[in-house]
């Protein structure tokens, strides 16, 4: 709702400055064709121009946390809720109100404007026709003031030979300008922004024109002023549609006074000019947005923790560097624990993990298992480039380790991932199928265990269920089930690990991201929080490296 209020503030500064320019620089002053065109051409630029995304300033590097794993070492944990809580409140309901005004009076305008059509239509259907070259006359009783609309001036019967003659070069004038198209084109953009007083103001002005015009035309026909002027004063005011182009639409003192005058006023493109740096300075303010963020997944994984307090654990041969400083693997949880002591808030604590390429994972998991039992709870692998973020469980209040327990899940819902220390991949819901393309097959086979499109009984299953924004929307949408279960040899390299779990990582981004652009029709960086949090409850990422049991049903 505040974007509608913002664009709709938009609309009304561009038209605000559009007429100010208008009647600075342009009115009486330029050919009347140019006033026209000005006239109608701004508004729509007025509507058009904060409706724009023109990605014009330069991108700026974005960073959003990779997928988090949840290294689920006891049981899977479900969605803590499968319903945001709704809280409408009475500001919502206001707002629901004001939309549901604001549209009702643009179809209340519409009708009107539907009805003023068919009840020119049907005065034509019921009138005497006359085909002359250019136009078609149709006179009647019932035609009060004369008017003219697209290609057929309306007239009464019984008018005097110069006076009728004067009335219908005066319309055949506004036929060929084609001023109906004008009214036109401003009568449908008043029903969509009927609250804009500038637009009505164009609109006036815009009639003004076309008379001045239609009146200029009899004129330079040979008309007689002061005869011209006493058949205007002849001309009663009754029915006229709003949206026609009558003699009486515009009856003030000025029509008479641009009869005897021309308009005043040099360098008319000079001076239509000066809307350009305009036009331009609004498609800068309201029109224009920053270029598609560029993604860095290296500096990606160290911007989102530039707000805690992070240290750096790197695995040696035999030993630990922490912070700097080398240990033993007995030493090392004395430094962690003091590392989490000097901290203001321990829990958010942040361990980066690195290891040469080649070394052997079993040392990387005796690291990664003395940081669970010191309460480290968010470990970053970061070698070669990858960044992958991992979130071991959390740990107890009453005890400091971790119990290992084993899980329980169905057969069709469990994806395991087996690697060896040849680089060899397995995967499927028994680990049967050797993924020839590597982590490429893993993770496409991945995603539609995950997603099952078409339900295919041996992927996870899914639920349906519901999730509510606190605006009231509400999403009905399918969650797996399914679990990642991840084996690995001691003695696969560190690098053949991280790869793997780099590539469920951006597999997990990949389907996210799909999921809000259909549900948002946006990326996941462009989210609000709340609409974040849903995308992340409707596919939760559960990975295990414990131990796992698998039922058949």
């Amino acid at each position: 709702m505040a974007s509608m209020f913002g664009y709709l503030i938009e609309v009304l500064l561009c038209s605000g400055l559009f007429v100010a320019l208008y009647r600075c620089l342009l009115a009486r002053r330029v050919n009347y064709t140019l006033c026209r065109r000005y006239l109608v051409g701004t508004m729509l630029l007025a509507a058009i121009i904060p409706a724009l995304e023109v990605p014009l300033y330069p991108a700026e590097s974005a960073y959003s946390p990779l997928p988090i794993f949840e290294i689920e070492t006891a049981e899977v944990i479900e969605s803590e809720q499968t319903t945001l809580p709704s809280k409408e409140s009475f500001h919502e309901a206001w707002r629901t109100v004001l939309i549901g005004g604001y549209f009702t009076i643009s179809v209340l305008l519409l009708a009107l404007l539907a009805i003023r059509l068919l009840s020119i239509a049907r005065l034509r259907s019921k009138a005497q026709l006359t085909h002359c070259e250019g136009y078609t006359l149709a006179e009647s009783d019932a035609v009060k003031t004369p008017f003219s609309f697209w290609g057929t001036i309306f007239l009464a019967l019984g008018y005097e030979a110069e006076e009728r003659r004067q009335i219908i070069a005066h319309e055949r004038s506004h036929i060929r300008h084609q001023h109906t198209a004008d009214r036109l084109i401003l009568e449908l953009m008043r029903t969509l922004f009927w609250c804009n007083p500038f637009l009505w103001l164009a609109e006036r002005w815009l009639i003004d024109v076309q008379e001045w015009q239609a009146d200029a035309d009899v004129l330079a026909e040979g008309t007689d002023l002061h005869t011209y002027q006493a058949t205007i004063f002849k001309q009663l005011f009754g029915y006229n549609p709003d949206i026609t182009c009558g003699l009486s639409n515009s009856f003030t003192k000025n029509r008479f006074l641009m009869m005897t005058q021309q308009p005043r006023g040099g360098n008319p493109l000079l001076r239509l000019g000066v809307a350009l740096p305009l036009i331009a300075g609004m498609i800068l303010a309201f029109g224009a947005t920053a270029a598609e963020p560029k993604f860095d997944e290296k500096r990606n994984a160290i911007e989102q923790t530039k707000e805690q307090t992070t240290a750096r654990l790197e695995v040696l041969a035999e030993h630990y560097r922490f912070n700097g400083e080398v240990f033993t693997k007995e030493e090392l949880p004395a430094a962690i624990e003091r590392f989490r002591e000097g901290l203001s808030d321990p829990t958010k604590a942040v361990v980066h993990i690195s290891a040469a390429p080649e070394t052997k994972l079993g040392a990387v998991q005796d690291a990664k298992e003395i940081l669970r039992q010191s309460k480290v709870l968010r470990i970053r692998y970061e070698e070669m480039g990858y960044g992958a973020q991992v979130l071991p469980p959390r740990a107890t209040s009453e005890s400091k380790q971790i119990e290992h327990h084993e899980t329980t899940v169905k057969q069709r819902n469990h994806f395991q991932i087996n690697l060896n220390a040849n680089g060899k991949l397995l995967c499927g819901t028994q680990a049967k199928l050797q993924m020839q393309d590597g982590l490429e097959g893993v993770c496409n086979y991945l995603k539609r265990f995950v997603m099952n499109p078409t339900g295919v009984l041996e992927l996870s299953e899914q639920e349906d269920r519901v999730f509510t924004l606190v605006d009231g929307r509400t999403f009905t949408l399918p969650v797996s089930k399914g679990m990642i279960s991840i084996q690995t040899s001691a003695n696969v390299a560190a690098k053949d690990y991280f790869a793997l779990t780099h590539a469920i990582a951006v597999a997990y981004g990949e389907m996210r991201n799909e999921l809000a652009e259909q549900l948002f029709k946006r990326p996941m960086q462009e989210l609000s929080q709340e609409e974040h949090e849903l995308i992340h409850r409707a596919i939760p990422i559960r990975v295990s490296e414990g131990m796992v049991k698998v039922r058949e049903f």
